[in-house]
């Protein structure tokens, strides 16, 4: 009897260590194959950190996701200006954003330079505008509702999550920071997109942040049209939602540019007709895809040719 109670007790607990085994090899495969596999997401996690150290080449002095700025003399040259949809967050190859295969399709014509940067708001844009060596013949200003984050800031209003207390949590902290796959279940359970629409709703809603934001939006608009610039701007909706989502920022901002005279390429138009999942660089990462780029450098490229911007004129020095 007692034999058979052994017995038992040993086969209980080497099913209990085979099953832990199983597991702890499981999520040893799962963390090797996003390791090798890295995917972006919305946000700095540890899977998109390992994604840039791989496929964020080349930057230049400039900090900017491209090759040294030149100019021959003779091209037009033209400032992509934007945040992390126009450095091409997510997008392995930069020759595959909207800035190169302009540029690549013009390459008789125009010089294009990608300022770009992953986090800008309109203020750091400005900014990145005025700094750099050469003077554009046009601007092409790529907008997302993320830019007016500066202006909230500084009228107090700033995006904090609810279940703020939670990432305190030690365990939870070291999780984040060495998990690949508790990165990547995180990312995709989470709140983080509905309450970061909340956020910027209210920014979008609240007067003091709005004017403040216009303020910034009219610096990048008075360089243009004091030096007479030709200048585009491309507004993305939120990508990887209904794109309705969007109409609050989007049409406030299309408003104000038009009564600025200020031409603007809306990119709902450019996702109407394709499946979401289509839109965005993957399931945790709401950055346009490749697809994606290669529909707004189709539209750039129409307004370069509808516009007369391709026509010979003086060039800025």
């Amino acid at each position: 009897m007692m034999s058979h109670s052994n017995n038992k007790l040993k086969s209980y607990f080497v099913n209990v260590v085979l099953i832990a085994c199983s597991i702890i090899i499981s999520i040893g495969s799962l963390e090797l194959v996003l390791r090798l596999f890295p995917m972006t997401s919305g946000r700095y996690t540890l899977s998109t950190k390992i994604w840039f150290s791989r496929y964020w080449n080349p930057t230049n002095k400039y900090r900017y996701r491209d090759i040294s700025p030149s100019w021959d003399g003779k091209r037009k040259k033209v400032a992509f200006l934007g945040d992390s949809f126009t450095a091409g967050h997510g997008i392995t190859s930069p020759e595959d954003r909207f800035s190169n295969l302009v540029t690549k399709k013009l390459d008789k014509k125009i010089q294009g330079y990608n300022l770009g940067v992953c986090g800008a708001d309109t203020s750091m844009e400005y900014k990145n505008l005025i700094d750099f060596p050469y003077r554009p013949d046009v601007i092409i200003w790529q907008y997302f509702a993320n830019d007016i984050e500066h202006a909230a800031a500084k009228k107090g209003v700033k995006f904090v999550m609810r279940d703020g207390s939670k990432r305190k949590n030690k365990i939870t902290k070291w999780l984040n920071d060495n998990s690949l796959l508790f990165n990547y279940i995180k990312v995709n359970t989470d709140n983080f997109a509905d309450e970061y629409v909340d956020y910027l709703k209210k920014s979008f809603n609240n007067n003091e942040v709005w004017t403040e934001h216009q303020n910034d939006i009219n610096m990048i608009i008075n360089f243009s049209k004091t030096n007479n610039i030709p200048m585009l701007v491309i507004l993305f909706p939120f990508l990887g939602i209904d794109p309705n989502e969007s109409n609050f920022y989007m049409n406030q901002m299309i408003s104000f540019l038009n009564k600025n005279n200020i031409t603007t390429l809306d990119v709902r138009a450019d996702i109407a007709s394709l499946p979401l999942s289509k839109c965005i660089v993957n399931k945790s990462d709401p950055h346009p895809s490749v697809l994606l780029h290669k529909k707004v450098a189709e539209r750039i490229y129409e307004w370069f040719v509808q516009c007369g911007q391709l026509e010979s004129q003086s060039l800025q020095n």
